[in-house]
C-alpha cells in the first residue's frame, strides 16, 4: 500500500513532467515552399536551411512564414486541434508559391506570438 504522502509526491512528480516541454506530442510537417531559394521562419524564428519537413508540437498554434526578395510572402497558420483524444495541427503540410510582387509596393506581415511580457 502507498502512503498518502509518497502517493502525493508520485502524483507531483508526475504532473511535473507531463508539463515539461519536452514531454508535448510532436507532429511531423511536411514544407514544400518555392520558387527558392526562400527564408522559413517558424513562430518567428528563422530556419537556418529550408528543411523537407519539421517536428512542431502539436499541442499549439504555430506560425510559418515565407518570404523571397521581390516576391510576396506568405503566412501559413497551423492550428492545433483534437481529433480521437490527440492534439493534431491543421493543416498538417505546408505548401506555399511565393508570386512576384508587382510594383515597389512593400508588404508587411506581423508574425509576433503576442505582447512582449
Amino acid at each position: 500500500m502507498v502512503r498518502p504522502i509518497r502517493r502525493l509526491a508520485l502524483l507531483a512528480s508526475a504532473a511535473l513532467l507531463a508539463a515539461q516541454p519536452g514531454c508535448a506530442p510532436k507532429q511531423r510537417i511536411p514544407l514544400d515552399v518555392g520558387p527558392g531559394p526562400v527564408l522559413v521562419f517558424i513562430d518567428g524564428e528563422l530556419v537556418p536551411e529550408t528543411p523537407e519537413a519539421v517536428e512542431l508540437r502539436a499541442d499549439r498554434d504555430h506560425k510559418v512564414f515565407v518570404k523571397r526578395e521581390g516576391y510576396t510572402p506568405q503566412l501559413v497558420v497551423l492550428e492545433t486541434s483534437e481529433r480521437d483524444g490527440r492534439d493534431r495541427l491543421l493543416p498538417a503540410r505546408v505548401d506555399v508559391r511565393l508570386e512576384r510582387r508587382l510594383g515597389n509596393r512593400e508588404v508587411q506581415v506581423d508574425v509576433a506570438e503576442g505582447p512582449a511580457e
